[in-house]
């Protein structure tokens, strides 16, 4: 009996043993997993979230940096950090409202002050760019993993209520850049423009930053290359000693002694430094303009004064009858205008371009604005520029309008200006059809297929014809004529009127026959140099080209001459010679033209019937 307790109580507590272990066992199985999960719903998913957001690299659930410490850190830095559960610069938006407090606190705010005000705010601004960058580029993301549940409940509310303040921020720095504006018909401005030039500065210290530390690096990898090129310039200075033992003395002359070690000037051999861009510094300078030494219509005012005394002294010194004279005075006047008017456009640029850089360096310490020197030259020209305007107006005013209506001082500029407006656009136009016809070009050279360039200029027939014509009209020429041409006359007191005028559609009819070759080397030189360089053109024909070319040249100047000889006492015939001929080219195309147009209607109706 006693055996049988004996092997039942051992059976027993062996049950129990088994019973402790099992629980034990249970016990080193789940506490760690409930732990883990634990953990894991206080802590979020922070960091699989970083490796989401991350677009370069994965943060590898770096730790959390301060905001203060990452306030003007670049983007990548202040990516890495979690949201911050207040907003960064706290000390900065602080020292700024302590700042107005004392600025207000004496009644009207000092001019002084204001601007220490600016630079305070822009100063509070910087420590949000990073923050502000990252929002706008994250918020998205953040509410779609939200709806997704792939973020925690608390790091989501983190992030809301970073974004509420921040949104906050950002409405009160515009408020108080409104009420630092000095002109407040500016200041909604002023509150659009803050962040953006925020921005722009945080940017401009980033390229500052890495500039500086790349001239660092650099600096750093010249002076160890600069070591060891003089290590191994003593080495081989050893290296030669060694070799050169058992040499008498004065083996080698004074002048061989090695160099410098790495290359340095031994007389004024300091190398001067070179000057720092102020490109490299991200800051905008203000280049100052480079202005005319006088007005570009000054030589088109002194024709029209001179035309204008020729013709009033040829009126006997009072009013100017309306007729040739009183319309040549306006041409004039009109031509006056049109040298005048990109001037006007340039100096409202140059004043723009002035406030714009005025305005950017109220925030920037007053770095990158222009000198008073600069801005007493626009203002300079601008007066001139006006006073040039009136003086127009008056002259128009006293030629008066051909119709007789009243106001035509008032009227004149903006006749200058639409004129100039017309013709910017045809400019355009006849870009864009050389870009065309430039293009057309090349593709017909890459191919193989372009006309071949005259080997002579046309026109030997009636340059000849004109050259005899001249020579018949000096043979022979009396003894006044020959001391008028002597004295450089023009043609017209030479050899006389009549011949004068056979002699003017002798040299038109010449310069006609050059029109086509010019119209082409105008559309097409541009696009033979280009074809030239890539090896499209052949020698012989880019040959024929060039001297071609040149002898366009020399017959344009050497009609000009002549045409400048021929002219009245105007001379003005120079100046329009080839106009001329361009306008009797197109009239006698024209004429080709609509005679092919009614030989072929002919054809068509012979045909019909």
């Amino acid at each position: 009996m006693s055996s049988e307790e004996e092997e039942s109580g051992e059976g027993g507590t062996t049950a129990v043993e088994v019973l402790i272990r099992v629980v034990v066992t249970m016990c080193a199985v789940v506490v760690p997993l409930v732990v883990g999960f634990v953990y894991w719903m206080r802590r979020g998913a922070s960091g699989s979230l970083e490796e989401i957001l991350a677009s370069d690299k994965k943060s590898g659930g770096a730790l959390p940096l301060d905001p203060d410490a990452t306030s003007e850190e670049g983007l990548e830095a202040v990516k890495s950090a979690r949201w911050p559960e207040e907003l960064p610069g706290l000390e900065r938006i602080w020292a700024y409202e302590e700042m107005k407090e004392a600025a207000v606190a004496s009644g009207e705010v000092a001019p002084g002050d204001r601007t220490k005000l600016r630079h305070a705010l822009m100063d509070r601004c910087q420590a949000h760019v990073a923050w502000l960058l990252r929002l706008e580029k994250e918020q998205r993301s953040m509410d779609r993993l939200s709806r997704r549940g792939m973020i925690s409940t608390s790091d989501y509310q983190r992030f809301t209520k970073f974004a509420d303040e921040l949104d906050a921020e950002v409405n009160c720095v515009r408020e108080e850049a409104a009420w630092l504006c000095d002109d407040q018909s500016k200041a909604e401005q002023a509150a659009d423009e803050i962040w953006r030039i925020a921005v722009q500065i945080w940017q401009q210290r980033r390229q500052q930053q890495s500039s500086e530390a790349k001239a660092e690096a650099d600096k750093v990898s010249a002076q160890a290359k600069e070591r060891d090129e003089g290590r191994r310039a003593r080495v081989r200075a050893a290296e030669a000693k060694r070799s050169m033992k058992g040499l008498k003395g004065g083996f080698l002359s004074s002048s061989s002694s090695p160099a410098a070690p790495g290359g340095q000037q031994q007389e004024g051999g300091e190398k001067r430094k070179p000057k720092r861009d102020e490109a490299a510094n991200g800051e905008e300078a203000y280049e100052a303009a480079r202005w005319p030494a006088e007005l570009p219509c000054a030589a088109a005012r002194a024709r029209y004064e001179k035309l204008k005394k020729q013709i009033v002294t040829e009126s006997g010194g009072g009013e100017v009858a309306e007729g040739v004279a009183r319309q040549r005075l306006r041409q004039a006047l009109m031509e006056r205008c049109q040298h005048h008017v990109p001037f006007v456009r340039f100096v409202e640029n140059e004043q723009a371009r002035a406030r714009a850089a005025l305005e950017r360096s109220k925030w920037r310490s007053g770095k990158g604005a222009p000198s008073s020197e600069d801005l007493g030259k626009i203002q300079a020209m601008d007066a001139l520029a006006k006073q040039e305007m009136e003086l127009v107006q008056a002259e128009a005013e006293w030629l008066g309008d051909p119709s007789g209506e009243p106001g035509m001082g008032d009227r004149i500029w903006q006749h200058a200006f639409e004129i100039e407006a017309q013709l910017r656009l045809r400019r355009q136009e006849q870009e864009k059809q050389q870009r065309v016809a430039t293009e057309k070009t090349l593709k017909s050279y890459a191919s193989r297929d372009a006309k071949p360039w005259p080997k002579q200029l046309p026109g030997a027939k009636q340059r000849a014809e004109y050259e005899t014509q001249k020579a018949q009209a000096l043979r022979n020429l009396p003894q006044a004529a020959q001391h008028a041409m002597l004295q450089g006359r023009p043609a017209l007191r030479v050899v006389g009127p009549e011949i004068t005028s056979k002699l003017r559609a002798a040299l038109v009819h010449r310069a006609v026959q050059c029109v086509p070759l010019i119209q082409r080397l105008q559309a097409e030189a541009a696009a033979v140099k280009i074809a030239a360089d890539r090896g499209q053109v052949d020698d012989d024909d880019l040959a024929n080209f060039r001297a071609v070319d040149d002898a366009v040249k020399k017959e344009v100047d050497a009609v000009k001459a002549e045409a400048d000889w021929l002219a009245d006492d105007s001379r003005k015939m120079a100046d329009s010679i080839w106009a001329h001929a361009f306008k009797v080219h197109a009239e006698k195309r024209q004429a080709v033209l609509a005679k092919l147009q009614q030989q072929q209607q002919q054809q068509q109706k012979q045909d019909s019937s």
